[in-house]
């Protein structure tokens, strides 16, 4: 009977992660959508780069929350069941958000070749 609710809370805490992984993107999208869009480019800073900011500083607190809760576990604040639910929710919060920052990445490369070169550079999955 153990084992069967070890199993559970083990399924359990990988389903919150990938709900929080879900949120996260969803709030990310969201909140790209919501960008206000000004005509000209004068009338704000780089959104690139304060998206890119804003991404790195999404990953360093992630980061924080899961070396904290490593150390919880390792003094004895949080208990096995607990620690592996905040670790998979935390670890598929920041998945994301690496995956978006590489892709924010790699279009701040592509659009700074498209305008040193005056042609359209190549994306990863070789369409221009």
């Amino acid at each position: 009977m153990k084992g069967w609710l070890a199993n559970l809370s083990v399924l359990v805490a990988a389903l919150a992660g990938i709900l929080a992984t879900l949120y996260a993107v969803r709030a990310l999208f969201l909140a790209q959508l919501r960008a206000p869009k000004a005509t000209a480019k004068a009338e704000r800073p780089d959104p690139d780069q304060k998206e890119l900011a804003r991404l790195e500083d999404e990953r360093r607190r992630l980061l924080n929350h899961l070396r904290e809760i490593q150390f919880d576990y390792d003094t004895g604040k949080l208990d096995t069941h607990d620690y592996n639910r905040l670790r998979v929710r935390y670890e598929g919060e920041a998945i994301a958000v690496l995956a978006l920052l590489d892709a924010h990445k790699r279009d701040l490369a592509a659009a700074d070749h498209a305008a040193t070169h005056g042609a359209p550079a190549r994306t990863a999955g070789g369409h221009r």
